[in-house]
């Protein structure tokens, strides 16, 4: 608003200035219809707040009433049902906008859904003289100072600043997805397309979304591509010149549909790109694809000789797995070699160990280092038919103290005894 010498006006004539009501939901509204008055509004322009309380006739409720006005524009009578239409957006209407402040065509809809969800109604009047003037009406219930959360001022406006809420896991069932959007309405709208899956973490930025990548290990990235501070293609090439982030999967949002920007994207690293706007059933499907890709490619390392170009993943990824087929082919007989051990040689962490192992290969590393020495086992039998060879010996050379439970593990893997390959 001041580098566009905005005035803003405030007038409120309330009972109180307590009320009972969803404050979330209250300052996701007020935020949309401000955000969208200072976009709309010319330089120098101005924009007017007013809120009031009065008893409605015929029922005697006692109604809350807000509305936001801006000067400099209007809306067409033939848009204005269109506006709360989700990624519906007036032609032309981007005359007063500066960098970063396109419109998503949620704001609006998402107001109008919350405004619903308090029993309440919104309406829109214009004119090109007086301007464009959203009015919201929803019932409240007055409380005393003493009871409210904390005071507020009548004179001063909600704060509109774009909060990130700490993140928490609510079900430790449920993967953890991060999302990183620095436009406020497309942010709340993709993370209620994704809580009931996910555990979903927010950033407004790349740089943010890089902190908190390295702090929380997310099973998977979803992330915007305009973004100030650091963008999703400089945020993706973060990610994967990590070694410890490199491995999660990574899908990109962006209004550009042009081919250059998606091979530019690709070359970043990034497993799949989604066109803004999208529908929740898309953005899932994409989601899906790409693990379920990954899946594929973990199979056919198991089932393809153990061979890491089979993974298809970052050369990163790729030089870690390398390092852990080393290991491993150099430990393999050693029964005090396990997950404790690698990881010290990797000069990496336990909690990062498995997360990569699981995102890599879909294996914990405790399995994956006892099907490499089945494996080891399994050729050692197979080239040993008719010869004298003893099962424990061979259990014992691929890193088994107890021979019974090579067997049960190699009958449990193949579905035959190890005794039955060398008759």
């Amino acid at each position: 608003m001041k580098e566009k010498s905005i005035g803003l006006e405030k007038l409120y004539r309330l009972k109180s200035d307590y009320i009972y009501s969803d404050k979330d939901n209250l300052h996701k509204i007020l935020f949309n219809l401000l955000s969208n008055a200072v976009r709309h509004t010319p330089d120098k322009g101005k924009i007017r707040i007013y809120a009031n309380q009065f008893t409605e006739r015929g029922t005697g409720r006692l109604l809350q009433y807000i509305s936001v006005s801006n000067s400099g524009s209007s809306i067409a009578p033939e848009e204005i049902e269109k506006i709360f239409n989700r990624f519906y957006r007036i032609p032309d209407r981007n005359k007063y906008l500066g960098y970063g402040q396109s419109s998503t065509g949620i704001g609006l809809h998402i107001v109008k859904e919350i405004v619903t969800l308090l029993q309440g109604v919104i309406q829109v009047k214009s004119s090109p003289r007086a301007g464009v003037c959203f009015r919201i009406y929803f019932p409240v219930v007055l409380c005393e100072e003493a009871e409210s959360e904390g005071y507020r001022e009548s004179g001063k406006p909600l704060p509109v600043e774009d909060k990130i809420e700490p993140f928490i896991v609510v079900d430790k069932d449920k993967p953890t997805l991060l999302l990183v959007e620095d436009n406020p309405d497309m942010r709340y709208y993709i993370k209620n397309m994704l809580k009931d899956k996910y555990n979903v973490a927010e950033a407004n930025n790349g740089e943010a979304g890089y902190k908190m990548a390295r702090n929380i290990l997310p099973d998977f990235i979803v992330s915007d591509l305009m973004m100030p501070v650091c963008d999703g293609a400089d945020f993706c090439r973060k990610i994967r010149e990590d070694e410890g982030l490199c491995h999660i999967p990574f899908l990109l949002l962006t209004a550009n549909s042009s081919e250059s920007a998606r091979i530019e994207s690709y070359e970043q690293g990034v497993d799949g790109y989604v066109t803004k706007p999208f529908e929740q059933a898309v953005l899932l499907a994409h989601i899906e694809a790409i693990l379920k890709n990954r899946d594929l490619r973990r199979k056919k390392l198991v089932e393809e000789d153990w061979n890491v170009a089979a993974l298809e993943v970052a050369h990163s990824d790729q030089q870690f797995m390398s390092r852990v087929m080393e290991l491993l082919e150099k430990n393999f007989s050693d029964p005090e070699f396990g997950v404790k051990e690698m990881a010290d040689k990797l000069h990496i962490s336990y909690t990062l160990i498995y997360k990569k192992f699981i995102s890599l290969t879909g294996i914990p590393p405790v399995r994956f280092i006892l099907l490499y020495r089945l494996q080891i086992a399994k050729k050692i039998l197979e080239n040993s038919k008719n010869n004298n060879v003893i099962v424990s010996e061979i259990a014992y050379r691929v890193g088994f103290n107890d021979s019974k439970y090579f067997s049960r593990c190699f009958m449990k893997q193949y579905k035959v005894t190890p005794s039955s390959m060398i008759k």
